[in-house]
């Protein structure tokens, strides 16, 4: 599973002097260090907040089942399952394994493979997927602060004084 965040960003950057040599590849590569930047806050942060009690909330997730919710109730009682009951947790492997999320920038996109085979279906109408990959303002804000950040690091690092607009 794959999600694109790269989105609804714009990036402008200004030369910083007439005939600058490569300015475009200086300009790709710091985007790309700044996708790298804001798929490291996705994976560290907004990631395993889904995975939290109150997340349902935050994220507005679907409600679980009667059944279900009676089931897993009885199953974290009598130690089958880790802590409280949290709805994207039942055995907790897709909880670890966003942490393993492998981080793909380029200068135009962000992909962040997610080895989170058990979200990829839908039992009972649940999209588990969509609901990993919601994210609110507030985590849309800090992954494009966390954009801008190695965006500016990066020119930076290359000595390459630059004006920024993050929208």
């Amino acid at each position: 599973m794959y999600i694109q965040v790269l989105r609804k960003v714009r990036l402008t950057a200004r030369k910083p002097f007439p005939g600058f040599p490569s300015w475009r590849r200086c300009k790709n590569r710091a985007i790309k260090k700044g996708a790298e930047a804001m798929g490291e806050e996705w994976v560290g942060e907004i990631g395993p907040a889904h995975f939290v009690p109150g997340a349902a909330s935050r994220y507005r997730y679907r409600g679980r089942a009667k059944k279900y919710r009676q089931r897993k109730k009885a199953l974290v009682k009598a130690g089958k399952l880790p802590g409280p009951a949290v709805p994207l947790v039942y055995t907790g492997r897709s909880r670890d394994r966003v942490q393993l999320t492998r981080i793909a920038p380029t200068s135009r996109k962000l992909r962040l493979y997610i080895p989170t085979p058990a979200l990829n279906f839908k039992p009972g109408g649940h999209d588990l997927r969509g609901e990993l990959l919601r994210v609110t303002n507030a985590d849309q804000r800090k992954m494009n602060r966390g954009l801008r950040d190695g965006f500016v690091l990066e020119l930076n690092r290359q000595r390459v004084n630059d004006s920024l607009t993050v929208q």
